[in-house]
């Protein structure tokens, strides 16, 4: 069902009449949109993206940005841009919100001839999920880090603490007082 849309951009595409198609919005999520584009060689998919924790932004940002970096070394992979602004692509369409930025995927023909059409379909409609899991599995993998650190901090911290000398108690008279 999501991928309905995804399926004829590139059916189109593949036909060559991917360049009459509007461009269609998907709401993904509350704050959240997709953008599929037709051109005439092409098919832009634009992800908005948007995290409501202030550290998953952050990490989304970075995420995104090693992302399409990756991808340019990728061999036969579609090109990648991350952009904090909307791109141009999306100059008349209405963007829910502040994103955190905008991922696009570049669609070309041989991306989704020969069998490769749902396949995909399945990654980009998967894709949000995907990006979750990694950076739920980052914030975990920081907080054991984090959690690892104190602890060895204590150690060194309670191993630094001189151990106590028990005084003898003395009597005014100056005798050492002994319980019995």
């Amino acid at each position: 069902m999501l991928g309905a849309p995804f399926t004829k951009a590139f059916a189109s595409l593949l036909g060559g009449q991917s360049g009459s198609l509007p461009m269609m919005t998907l709401p993904w999520r509350k704050s959240e949109d997709v953008f599929i584009v037709p051109q005439a060689d092409r098919v832009t998919v634009i992800f908005a993206l948007d995290f409501a924790e202030q550290d998953e932004r952050a990490l989304c940002k970075v995420f995104l940005m090693e992302f399409a970096d990756a991808q340019r070394s990728a061999n036969n992979a579609p090109p990648t841009n991350f952009a904090l602004e909307a791109p141009l692509e999306l100059r008349s369409a209405r963007v829910r919100g502040k994103p955190v930025g905008f991922l696009s995927f570049i669609i070309f023909p041989q991306h989704v001839q020969e069998g490769r059409l749902e396949s995909c379909v399945t990654l980009l409609t998967g894709f949000r999920n995907y990006l979750h899991y990694h950076i739920k599995a980052t914030k975990t993998y920081m907080h054991m880090r984090m959690r690892k650190r104190v602890v060895g901090l204590l150690q060194v911290l309670n191993r630094a603490v001189p151990e106590a000398e028990e005084k003898a108690k003395k009597t005014a008279q100056g005798k050492t007082f002994v319980r019995a």
